[in-house]
């Protein structure tokens, strides 16, 4: 239906190889320094895997803790996080993808350096009551989820 409006992608180039920056970004232990501005309620335990769950603290537009699952984890090249809320939200689904990628250097007489571009998509999935809620905020959604990716 409006899955264009409900899903946005950006990516970016880092100075680091795909093995490094997936074990930084798959790890919800480092969310705070590039994802979510908020802690944990309930910190996730062990290593990254699939199945792994935790809940941040409220988040921008929240009322509650947040919970969390890594429904995919396939290192090096690809993870995803997907809230897990009730029948009357609308979930979100954060699926990254790192691939190789040369990286130019700043200085230009530097040669450019092996790194990995991180995709990332964002995805607004509403439950069967959270329709109620994203229906009427479609047109306001155009741009939204691209930009925030």
């Amino acid at each position: 239906m409006a899955e264009s409006l409900l899903s946005g992608t950006g990516s970016a180039l880092v100075a680091a190889s795909p093995a490094v920056a997936f074990a930084f970004l798959a790890d919800p232990r480092n969310a705070g320094a590039w994802f979510a501005g908020s802690g944990f309620a309930e910190a996730p335990s062990g290593s990254p895997r699939a199945g792994m769950t935790w809940r941040f603290e409220r988040m921008r537009g929240t009322r509650r803790p947040v919970p969390v699952r890594m429904s995919v984890y396939e290192p090096p090249a690809r993870f995803v996080w997907e809230t897990r809320l009730g029948l009357f939200g609308a979930n979100n689904a954060w699926e990254l993808r790192i691939e190789p990628a040369s990286v130019a250097s700043a200085e230009p007489d530097e040669p450019s350096v092996s790194g990995a571009r991180v995709t990332l998509t964002i995805r607004l999935r509403p439950r069967l009551l959270g329709w109620l809620a994203v229906l009427p905020a479609l047109p306001l959604l155009r741009g939204q989820l691209p930009a925030r990716a």
